[in-house]
């Protein structure tokens, strides 16, 4: 087999050598980092070194011109670089080869499969023109190296070239280029618009040169930040691919080239052949991929129109930053990896039923484009355009498919490494190179300014810590692009994965992962289609279970899980579990799940009272088994045995019940199991008892709240009081109101706890009468049911009553009515029962 190595850095070679972890980065002083140091697993490097600022570390070369390496002077300046060699605070540029160079002498020799990429940062660095970003460089040929991460053949990649599928790195671009990261606290959305650079649409019929006014690293209007930097990822392995019958699978994508050189201080921006920027052939149907592929519509008149991605079915939000409860994007037109990218990377294997057939029109010229009117293939229209919506063809014929089988043979037979021996993961090291102080200093506005300064240098570090929740948010959201087949491990030692999330899209892993225990009977079948709808799912069907603490354990196989409980060690701290399920009606209803972590705390889900348990409440958080998809909730941030630890495995109880469906296609349904971080882990719901129910609270403190406020009050005045749900605010779909059942009849994410609809000014969690406009609240029998509604009182013409503002709803749907009966009934429930 031919070694097409993936890790090609100096001293990384080295197998019998411990690596060199850095020190953990200490607290700034007057607003200057520490440097040459771990920030929640991002190495944080001096911009103000050079190259060979570690003794005998040779500077990366890039050239991948000949199989005979280059001099190590090709392309550097004949003095040592600088990592930051610029002079201006607005138009900094970081020399990405000197910045690898110099991290690979920082970490020092070590083993050398750690990581398959470097992830390289400007802390608040971009030209205002051409600036860099996510674009993945290869590093020279090394005659001393022999071998590395994830050595692949196969995949169009040629020994002649000495190309690798992997490294040296991926430019990131400047921390200032990323959406609003600028001026936005953390948490921050990093999925929130498009990628800026990306530049505008093309214009139609238009001058060609105002098309695309800058160089852009992404196609105009698709991508996010995250999308193109999983681009650059997955740009470690293709698409090179050949095709059959000299079909040409992928092409350079004109709107990157002029992105590719060395200038004069040595960073590499513009055109070298060791960046190879290929996308596919954009008269290949891909459905609008991650590696511009189009996605293209048969308009039925003979034509054939270059449209958004797909709809993405099956998917989640990977991260609850941004986003409020009961959120769905599943049908949504995303960009995400095709199944043929995914197998180049490994996660899929190369047979029909992974990797389906891909409509091809790549024999059609320019005279069949028909619209826009061209006359020849540009980089607007025609095979390197790439994610280019509104241009339609005309191919004069059916077109034809592209099989994987096909591909195979025109490749030599399959991927090598094949999916079941490749791994499933990509290894990266995240890098941020610092902006020198006196550059940050000088950026400040008025200059001079001691109060700018320092606003300017607390900037400067939030951008740091940026990078570090960048980190998190991408290794989950390059999963979901993935299609959950694939992970990335961002870990500065790369042998334990930080990102506490499964969603079951990859049987053959997740089998190794979870492994039934106690008794429990467990399905695990991968990507499912759902009867009579578009959707897919993804879960772990939990047949049947005895009950008791029989549960499902997490193997730490393919890859080991790492959770540090100390709230203060990352700048996106484990504060909270988050498990999606299903919950059927044999299922009994006062089970309750829960996640133990190895030799630590047992966390109840849902958990009314907090985890620890809160003295003197009485737990009523349940599961609810409806059949229904919710996203059940525990707190991690409180409990002092969780946050004094460091955490690598963990069993899932699904039921504190026993229940056994006798069906394997139903049972209790996990759609994901996440470990990770929310904007608010608390549980901070009110609810409004009336004061002869004060009693009956089941909470100590809120029974104690309540009875000191309803003092001198009648037995039916209410009293408002804090009061858990079981729910933690990130995921309650009503965070202001106590509705443990977490009722939505209108499906619309909103809880009709905290819903008005009958439009009165009060909540439906405080409205007596809660499907019919009573403003004043009146109830005359003092039951706790609105006159307007009570089938006791004489409501004949309540209407006209003033009582009331308004009368009964004429012609209230069905959602009303049902609510009336139903979810109204639930929201009632808690001061019913205080009742009996």
């Amino acid at each position: 087999m031919r070694k097409l190595t993936l890790l090609a850095l100096p001293l990384l070679a080295v197998p019998a050598l411990a690596q060199a972890q850095p020190k953990k980065c200490a607290a700034p002083v007057d607003g200057v980092p520490s440097l040459d140091c771990l920030r929640d697993d991002v190495l944080v490097l001096d911009g103000t070194k050079t190259a060979q600022g570690v003794a005998g570390i040779e500077p990366l070369v890039i050239s991948d011109k000949a199989a005979n390496p280059p001099a190590p002077a090709m392309g550097m300046p004949a003095t040592p670089p600088m990592i930051v060699p610029c002079t201006e605070p607005a138009d900094c540029i970081v020399n990405y080869p000197a910045a690898v160079s110099y991290a690979v002498g920082l970490v020092g020799p070590g083993y050398n499969k750690r990581w398959d990429q470097f992830v390289v940062f400007g802390q608040m660095m971009a030209p205002v023109t051409n600036a860099p970003g996510p674009l993945f460089y290869r590093d020279g040929y090394r005659a001393t190296l022999d071998g590395g991460a994830n050595d692949v053949d196969r995949i169009g990649l040629t020994v002649k070239a000495r190309t690798r599928p992997m490294v040296g790195y991926i430019a990131a671009g400047g921390t200032t280029q990323i959406g609003a990261a600028n001026n936005t606290p953390i948490p921050w959305n990093p999925v929130a618009g498009a990628f800026a650079p990306c530049g505008r649409a093309p214009r139609r019929d238009t001058d060609p040169q105002a098309a695309q006014p800058a160089k852009a690293l992404c196609f105009p209007t698709l991508y996010n930040y995250f999308d193109a930097l999983a681009q650059a990822t997955g740009s470690m392995f293709g698409p090179y691919l050949n095709g059959p019958n000299m079909i040409q699978l992928s092409v350079a994508p004109a709107i990157k080239t002029g992105l590719v050189s060395v200038d004069a201080r040595g960073v590499a921006t513009a055109k070298d052949e060791a960046i190879q920027a290929r996308i596919w052939n954009s008269f290949l149907n891909l459905k609008g991929s991650i590696l511009g592929g189009n996605n293209y519509r048969d308009n039925g008149n003979g034509t054939y129109e270059s449209t958004r991605p797909t709809p993405y079915y099956g998917i989640n939000i990977p991260f609850a930053s941004g986003w409020k409860a009961g959120t769905v994007l599943s049908g949504s037109q995303l960009l995400r990896f095709h199944p043929l990218e995914l197998y180049l990377m490994g996660f899929v294997p190369g047979i029909p039923e992974e990797v389906p057939p891909i409509q091809s029109l790549v024999d059609v010229k320019p005279e069949q484009v028909y619209r826009p009117t061209v006359t020849a293939f540009s980089g607007d229209v025609g095979p390197n355009m790439g994610l280019r919506p509104g241009v339609a063809i005309r191919p004069g014929k059916t077109p034809g498919a592209i099989g994987i089988n096909d591909i195979l043979a025109a490749n030599g037979g399959e991927r090598s490494p094949a999916f079941d021996r490749a791994p499933h993961f990509i290894k990266q090291l995240w890098i941020v190179v610092t902006k020198p102080q006196n550059l940050i200093d000088a950026g400040a506005t008025p200059a001079g300014d001691a109060k700018a300064m320092a606003d300017a240098r607390t900037a400067a570090l939030r951008h740091i810590d940026n990078v570090a929740l960048y980190r998190h948010y991408f290794a989950a959201y390059f999963y979901m692009l993935a299609q959950y087949r694939g992970r990335l491990v961002t870990t500065f030692d790369g042998q334990a994965d930080d990102d506490a999330y499964w969603e079951f899209g990859q049987p053959v892993d997740d089998k190794q992962a979870f492994a039934p225990d106690g008794g429990v009977d467990i399905r695990l079948n991968g990507w499912e289609p759902i009867l009579n709808s578009p959707e897919l799912k993804q879960v772990m069907r939990v047949i049947a279970s005895p009950g008791g603490n029989a549960g499902v354990q997490f193997t730490g196989k393919p890859l080991a899980m790492r959770v540090p409980g100390n709230q203060m060690d990352s700048v996106a701290p484990y504060n909270s579990i988050a498990i999606r399920m299903r919950v059927p009606p044999n299922v009994p209803k006062k089970a309750f799940a829960t996640l133990a972590f190895d030799n630590g705390p047992a966390i109840r889900v849902p958990a009314s009272c907090g985890t620890p348990a809160r003295a003197g409440c009485t737990e009523t958080g349940t599961l609810i088994n409806d059949g229904k998809w919710r996203t059940y909730t525990a707190s991690l941030s409180g409990n002092a045995d969780f946050t004094g630890g460091n955490w690598t495995g963990f069993k899932f109880i699904p039921s504190s019940e026993g229940f056994n469906t006798g069906n394997e296609f139903e049972g209790i349904e996990v759609d994901y199991i996440r470990i990770g971080s929310v904007p608010s882990s608390k549980d901070a719901d009110f609810t409004s008892p009336y004061c002869k129910d004060c009693n009956a609270l089941p909470d100590n403190a809120a029974k104690t709240a309540c009875q000191k406020g309803c003092a001198g009050k009648g037995e039916f005045d209410r009293f408002k009081v804090s009061l858990a749900d079981g729910w933690i605010d990130s995921e309650d779909n009503c965070p202001a109101n106590y509705n443990p059942l977490q009722e939505d009849g209108n499906n619309d994410g909103v809880g009709d706890a905290c819903e008005d609809f009958d439009g009165d000014g009060v909540v439906n969690a405080d409205d007596n009468c809660p499907t019919t406009t009573n403003s004043r609240q009146r109830d005359k029998d003092q039951d706790g049911v609105g006159d307007v509604c009570d089938e006791d009182t004489n409501n004949s013409a309540c209407f006209l009553a003033p009582e009331a503002i308004g009368g009964p709803m004429t012609g209230r749907p069905s959602m009303v009515m049902l609510l009336a009966f139903g979810g109204v009934a639930g929201v009632l429930l808690f001061r019913r029962r205080k009742r009996r």
